[in-house]
């Protein structure tokens, strides 16, 4: 009877144990030159792409991803140097290219330090589950995707929202900021 006690007692330690060792997996991933910090659980790779706006506007843009365990994580940072939105049309604009991909269930104000951005939790047609944050910081504007992917997208709501708290922005260079924000 001891020995089953132990065994038990042994068994749900490791249960314990298994979110601990997946947590110790997540890294910081710092890329100063696109100005900001994040946590994923594994390398991300890295590649050009573009963002295309509502009004059809396209912005160069590299994105971080990784897709894992049912979870796919993104950091999308397009430069808009050359794009003729302000802070609000650019949130806005991505607002409503996520409503085209699901139900936006959540929609509220985001901010990282002096950074105002928004956040939105999406259900998606394809039964995915996202958290997604936007901000524009000078001339680069920064989507944040971790989406929890069918068949199960509530076994991966704790990493969705880690990744999500994990961002942080590094000043960028003062050619790139633009104004300064105010206190």
């Amino acid at each position: 009877m001891k020995r089953l006690a132990g065994l038990a007692g042994l068994a749900f330690a490791a249960v314990l144990a298994a979110p601990a060792a997946a947590d110790d997996a997540w890294r910081e991933y710092r890329y100063t030159d696109a100005g900001f910090i994040v946590q994923f659980p594994a390398p991300p790779t890295l590649a050009p792409g573009s963002y295309r706006t509502q009004a059809g506007q396209i912005a160069p843009a590299r994105i971080y991803a990784l897709r894992q365990d049912g979870l796919a994580l993104t950091v999308t940072v397009a430069d808009f140097s050359n794009i003729a939105l302000g802070d609000l049309p650019a949130i806005d604009d991505a607002r409503t290219a996520l409503a085209q991909t699901g139900e936006i269930r959540l929609d509220e104000q985001a901010h990282i330090d002096l950074y105002f951005g928004r956040a939105f939790s999406v259900a998606g047609r394809d039964g995915s589950r996202s958290a997604v944050s936007v901000f524009l910081v000078g001339r680069r504007f920064y989507e944040l995707v971790a989406q929890a992917l069918p068949p199960d997208p509530d076994a991966h709501t704790a990493q969705t929202t880690r990744f999500q708290e994990t961002l942080a922005f590094i000043t960028p260079p003062a050619t790139d900021a633009g104004p300064a924000p105010s206190p």
